[in-house]
């Protein structure tokens, strides 16, 4: 798992802020991503319980998500992490993660 973002933005280091001021497609699995992604770009591993599913899992390797605007994160961490791939492969990527903000502290 992640554990330092050497080489990172200021943006990304832990304890920043980050807001996502549009509706955001994620997936569960960081394989589903390879074909969109160079080497260099960066994954965020995303801690919350907000969004839609859109995925067809029961039926395909597709876990599609929804996130909703207006959402604000912490970092929590930034490193090197490993992934497998479903032909058993070993993926790496710089893994930026990421804890769902939204809402804390302001009154209901």
């Amino acid at each position: 798992m992640p554990t330092s973002g050497t080489n990172l933005p200021a943006a990304l280091q832990q304890g920043s802020m980050l807001d996502f001021d549009r509706f955001t497609m994620t997936t569960h699995t960081i394989h589903q991503l390879d074909s969109t992604m160079t080497e260099h770009d960066i994954v965020f591993e995303i801690e919350t319980d907000r969004g839609m599913y859109l995925g067809r899992s029961d039926k395909v390797d597709d876990t599609a998500h929804l996130l909703p605007r207006g959402m604000r994160f912490e970092v929590v961490s930034a490193g090197q992490g490993r992934y497998r791939r479903p032909d058993g492969t070993i993926g790496r990527r710089m893994i930026v993660q990421l804890r769902d903000i939204t809402g804390v502290g302001k009154a209901s």
